[in-house]
Protein backbone atom coordinates (compact mmCIF):
# COMPACT_ATOMS: atom_id res chain seq x y z
CA UNK A 1 0.00 0.00 0.00
CA UNK A 2 1.29 3.25 -1.11
CA UNK A 3 1.50 6.50 1.31
CA UNK A 4 0.24 9.73 0.51
CA UNK A 5 3.79 11.94 1.25
CA UNK A 6 1.35 15.43 2.01
CA UNK A 7 2.75 18.76 1.16
CA UNK A 8 5.89 18.38 3.31
CA UNK A 9 8.05 16.71 1.01
CA UNK A 10 11.28 18.24 0.80
CA UNK A 11 11.53 18.07 -2.87
CA UNK A 12 8.11 20.71 -3.33
CA UNK A 13 9.08 24.06 -3.47
CA UNK A 14 7.02 26.15 -0.81
CA UNK A 15 4.69 28.76 -1.38
CA UNK A 16 7.64 30.83 -0.42
CA UNK A 17 9.88 29.83 -3.05
CA UNK A 18 7.15 29.68 -5.77
CA UNK A 19 5.82 33.51 -4.46
CA UNK A 20 9.85 34.42 -4.33
CA UNK A 21 10.34 33.48 -8.06
CA UNK A 22 7.56 35.07 -9.13
CA UNK A 23 8.46 38.63 -8.03
CA UNK A 24 11.66 38.20 -9.28
CA UNK A 25 9.95 36.94 -13.35
CA UNK A 26 7.73 40.41 -12.27
CA UNK A 27 10.68 42.42 -11.80
CA UNK A 28 12.53 41.67 -14.64
CA UNK A 29 9.79 41.81 -17.22
CA UNK A 30 8.73 45.33 -15.90
CA UNK A 31 12.29 46.18 -16.20
CA UNK A 32 12.53 45.01 -19.64
CA UNK A 33 9.37 46.56 -20.53
CA UNK A 34 10.61 50.04 -19.25
CA UNK A 35 13.16 49.78 -22.44
CA UNK A 36 11.03 51.31 -25.28
CA UNK A 37 13.32 49.92 -27.81
CA UNK A 38 12.26 46.43 -26.60
CA UNK A 39 9.76 45.79 -29.50
CA UNK A 40 10.39 41.59 -28.68
CA UNK A 41 8.95 41.88 -25.57
CA UNK A 42 6.27 44.22 -26.21
CA UNK A 43 5.65 41.63 -28.74
CA UNK A 44 5.50 38.74 -26.29
CA UNK A 45 3.41 41.02 -24.17
CA UNK A 46 0.79 41.37 -26.71
CA UNK A 47 0.89 37.06 -26.95
CA UNK A 48 0.72 36.70 -23.44
CA UNK A 49 -2.11 38.64 -22.67
CA UNK A 50 -4.04 37.55 -26.68
CA UNK A 51 -4.32 40.62 -27.96
CA UNK A 52 -4.19 41.03 -31.49
CA UNK A 53 -0.30 42.47 -32.28
CA UNK A 54 -1.81 45.26 -35.08
CA UNK A 55 -4.21 46.57 -32.37
CA UNK A 56 -3.18 49.44 -29.60
CA UNK A 57 -1.81 47.49 -26.51
CA UNK A 58 -4.30 47.20 -23.80
CA UNK A 59 -1.04 46.44 -21.36
CA UNK A 60 0.66 49.31 -20.58
CA UNK A 61 3.92 49.69 -18.68
CA UNK A 62 1.66 51.15 -16.04
CA UNK A 63 -0.34 48.39 -16.12
CA UNK A 64 2.22 45.81 -15.46
CA UNK A 65 3.58 48.26 -12.81
CA UNK A 66 0.37 48.46 -11.02
CA UNK A 67 -0.06 44.39 -11.30
CA UNK A 68 3.39 43.84 -9.81
CA UNK A 69 2.61 46.14 -7.07
CA UNK A 70 -0.66 44.23 -6.22
CA UNK A 71 0.94 41.19 -6.19
CA UNK A 72 3.55 42.10 -3.89
CA UNK A 73 0.62 43.48 -2.12
CA UNK A 74 -1.30 40.43 -1.64
CA UNK A 75 2.14 38.13 -1.01
CA UNK A 76 2.39 40.74 1.35
CA UNK A 77 -1.09 41.01 3.13
CA UNK A 78 -1.45 36.58 2.83
CA UNK A 79 1.45 36.31 4.73
CA UNK A 80 3.46 34.58 1.82
CA UNK A 81 6.74 35.60 2.85
CA UNK A 82 6.23 35.95 6.61
CA UNK A 83 8.36 33.47 9.07
CA UNK A 84 7.39 30.82 11.66
CA UNK A 85 3.32 30.50 12.21
CA UNK A 86 2.30 33.42 10.70
CA UNK A 87 3.75 32.30 6.83
CA UNK A 88 1.26 30.87 4.34
CA UNK A 89 3.22 27.93 4.16
CA UNK A 90 2.74 27.11 7.70
CA UNK A 91 -1.00 27.65 8.29
CA UNK A 92 -1.63 25.66 4.76
CA UNK A 93 0.63 23.06 5.84
CA UNK A 94 -2.65 20.82 6.51
CA UNK A 95 -4.99 21.81 3.59
CA UNK A 96 -3.52 20.02 0.67
CA UNK A 97 -6.36 21.39 -1.58
CA UNK A 98 -5.79 25.12 -0.78
CA UNK A 99 -2.35 24.77 -0.79
CA UNK A 100 -2.03 22.90 -3.89
CA UNK A 101 -4.55 25.57 -5.50
CA UNK A 102 -1.90 28.35 -4.47
CA UNK A 103 0.91 26.69 -5.60
CA UNK A 104 -1.02 26.07 -8.90
CA UNK A 105 -1.85 29.47 -9.27
CA UNK A 106 1.81 30.83 -8.42
CA UNK A 107 3.34 28.18 -11.18
CA UNK A 108 0.47 29.64 -13.66
CA UNK A 109 1.61 33.05 -13.25
CA UNK A 110 5.23 32.75 -13.01
CA UNK A 111 5.42 29.88 -16.10
CA UNK A 112 3.39 33.31 -18.51
CA UNK A 113 5.81 35.72 -16.86
CA UNK A 114 8.76 33.83 -18.67
CA UNK A 115 6.75 32.75 -21.51
CA UNK A 116 6.45 36.50 -21.99
CA UNK A 117 10.67 37.40 -21.59
CA UNK A 118 11.73 33.87 -22.76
Amino acid sequence: MSQDAGPSQPHEQTICDLATTCHASFSDIVHRAMDKGNKTLQLRISVLFRQNVGQKSVLTLPDLSDDFEQFRVWARNIGVFATDNSSLDYRLREAADARDGVVSLLETLNNDLIECTS
